[in-house]
């Protein structure tokens, strides 16, 4: 199982997070995998797919302190990217006012 799970991660980096969930879907004692999905979501930049999972992991665990960090982590991402695109559009608006 674990070298089914590595050469996932090599070869099909994109597919990890998918992998986790479906370990998950499998028995619900594989909660880790909530959280190592959620970084490799993180990784690949996949906010919003990262939240979720921690979501779900919180869900099954709300001690888990690995889970919380790693959401308000991801929170502040999330917001920040938000901030970002704000700003942007602002630029964008005002940019094309002559």
């Amino acid at each position: 199982m674990y070298f089914a799970v590595a050469s996932c991660l090599i070869f099909f980096p994109k597919l990890f997070p998918l992998k986790c969930v479906m370990f998950v879907s499998i028995s619900k004692c594989f909660f880790k995998a909530y959280f190592r999905g959620a970084k490799a979501a993180v990784a690949l930049e996949s906010f919003e797919e990262a939240a979720e999972l921690c979501t779900a992991g919180i869900e099954y665990d709300r001690t888990n302190m690995e889970l919380l960090e790693l959401k308000k982590i991801i929170d502040k991402k999330l917001s920040d990217a938000a901030e970002h695109k704000k700003k942007e559009a602002l630029v964008v608006s005002e940019a094309e006012v002559f």
